[in-house]
């Protein structure tokens, strides 16, 4: 049986590639999909929390950055649309500039 973390090939085994993982019994490795963490190659993916993102075969989950939100993990981070602002790193939504003011760098408040 293939161990968990390799792929299997015949009487060959090989590590998981970067991106990557497989289960306990696995012939081949699977793409890490978008939207999780695939950290532990020998582990099920892991989903990104709110306010980051990863690409299908990234492995790695990312802060959306300041001036950025990431209401959906498996899309790229979204700019905040003028009149808006997310100062942290970990925004799902922009939130609205209060009234009376303007929202010059949508990075501050």
């Amino acid at each position: 049986q293939c161990p968990a973390g390799s792929a299997c090939s015949g009487s060959s085994i090989a590590a998981y590639t970067a991106g990557s993982y497989s289960t306990t019994g696995a012939s081949a490795c699977t793409v890490c999909p978008a939207g999780y963490s695939c950290a532990t190659p020998s582990s099920a993916p892991t989903a990104c929390t709110a306010g980051s993102y990863s690409v299908a075969g990234g492995g790695t989950c990312l802060p959306c950055g300041p001036g950025y939100a990431c209401a959906d993990p498996t899309q790229l981070p979204t700019a905040c649309a003028v009149g808006t602002y997310a100062n942290t790193t970990t925004a799902a939504t922009c939130t609205a500039c209060p009234t009376g003011f303007t929202c010059a760098d949508p990075r501050l408040a």
